[in-house]
């Protein structure tokens, strides 16, 4: 019996895998054709006015280049690199589904706009489950681990959610700490700025003011890194999001009766619908000016 159930886990996490990928590919796809055509003007234009504001003021290119700098009013001017690239999409599109959403990329047309808010009204809730079924694999492997650790010491094999806690937590100290030095490496950043993103980036608060894969055209000439920067975010989420179950729990096992945690499972739900459907309607009024 238990035997069939981890079957069951595995397949549903592999079927929850698959729609996601499918899902985030597809965003991906949208949001690429969408924006690039967009900014494809957009750079055109910024290429013309540049041209014309050169001759125009008999400036050099390292004169006009001193100038962009200093000005910054247009984010196309100097750099001419494109953002609304694939692998950029991709990226855009799993901080999206994340409710990471740093900033430093986001649509600036109205289809875009509208699509995104659709894309993430079926993409957080994909996500969601897939952090559940991943992080209940973790604990799962936890729990194995114990009961064989306790088996061996000749004590009854039972695991307590504290337990699984301190592994999940040990776990999740690791995503922080080998995170940090890696992106500290790659980036250039100190061992704090990196140990700092790897936590506003898991916690999904997205600042924005510290984000991998935007220095040196990272987006445009490795894509592995794109691909180390999306799996770090999916199996860290997961990881913190199981850990945060696991405290959840021990606290309602020491403060709840088993009927009062059901009865807060339904309310908490119902809350989290709620104020889920409440903010992404506020966030269309937003971006469409309508009436909330």
């Amino acid at each position: 019996m238990m035997v069939v159930s981890v079957k069951r886990q595995y397949l549903r996490t592999l079927i929850l895998l698959a729609i996601f990928v499918a899902y985030l590919l597809g965003g991906s796809a949208i949001f690429h054709a969408i924006e690039s055509k967009d900014e494809e003007e957009n750079i055109n234009k910024t290429k013309v006015f540049t041209q014309e504001l050169q001759q125009q003021f008999n400036l050099s290119d390292e004169e006009f280049a001193y100038l962009v700098t200093t000005i910054r009013s247009n984010p196309y001017i100097g750099k001419m690199d494109r953002k609304w690239n694939f692998t950029q999409a991709l990226f855009f599109s799993t901080t999206v589904v994340t409710t990471i959403g740093y900033g430093v990329l986001a649509p600036s047309t109205e289809a875009g706009k509208g699509i995104c808010i659709i894309y993430a009204l079926f993409g957080i809730p994909i996500t969601i489950l897939l952090y559940q079924s991943v992080g209940d694999i973790i604990n799962a492997f936890f729990a194995y681990l114990i009961r064989s650790f306790k088996k061996t010491m000749g004590k009854v094999p039972r695991v307590r959610n504290l337990e699984l806690g301190i592994f999940d937590g040990l776990l999740t100290m690791t995503f922080f700490s080998g995170g940090a030095a890696t992106f500290a490496f790659l980036e250039s950043w100190s061992y704090l700025d990196g140990f700092y993103y790897c936590f506003i980036t898991l916690s999904t608060i997205g600042f924005g003011d510290y984000v991998a894969l935007q220095k040196h055209n990272h987006h445009m000439n490795h894509s592995a890194y794109l691909g180390l920067c999306i799996i770090f975010i999916m199996l860290g989420l997961a990881v913190v999001s199981s850990g945060l179950n696991l405290f959840i729990r021990f606290t309602m096992e020491i403060t709840t009766t088993d009927q009062t945690k059901k009865e807060i499972d339904k309310t908490a739900l119902k809350m989290i619908t709620l104020l889920t459907m409440t903010n992404i309607i506020i966030h269309a009024c937003i971006c469409y000016n309508l009436p909330p």
